[in-house]
């Protein structure tokens, strides 16, 4: 059941949330820097904020620096697994930067560094287990020819 929710188009969709960036309206220059708020459902719902800055452009790509923290959703229900009941309390931030093709807009390459701690609550009938959460991970992006 969760990797179906993983694998769902609106789970690859909030998954590929950090790569694409929303821009703003007006336009931007180097230097210039904004901030959206996503707010994730599903798995892991939760609200994300992220401040990106154009740190510069050259030869066609943008450079974009990012930074952002998330925690887990008010709204978060737990996650019905059958036997048990599963809920979250996590909190964490990412850094990165991100290199964009001026004229398509696609990514070209980038790397994110995330933080992510909290712990899950199992709860089984009457029986409820606290497991504390940590992870770091680095997400590497890189254009396919």
């Amino acid at each position: 059941q969760m990797i179906e929710l993983l694998i769902s188009e609106e789970g690859l969709k909030e998954q590929m949330g950090d790569v694409i960036i929303q821009f703003p309206d007006e336009p931007i220059v180097v230097g210039d820097s904004w901030t959206t708020t996503t707010e994730l459902t599903g798995i892991l719902a939760a609200v994300v904020q992220t401040t990106y800055t154009l740190r510069g452009v050259e030869g066609g790509v943008a450079t974009i620096d990012l930074a952002a923290t998330a925690n887990t959703s008010p709204d978060a229900y737990p996650v019905d697994m059958t036997l048990y009941e599963i809920s979250y309390d996590l909190s964490g931030s990412s850094e990165g930067v991100i290199q964009i093709d001026v004229d398509s807009g696609w990514t070209i390459s980038g790397m994110i560094t995330s933080t992510l701690s909290g712990e899950s609550l199992i709860a089984m009938g009457d029986m409820e287990i606290k497991v504390p959460l940590s992870v770091h991970g680095v997400t590497t992006l890189e254009a396919l020819d």
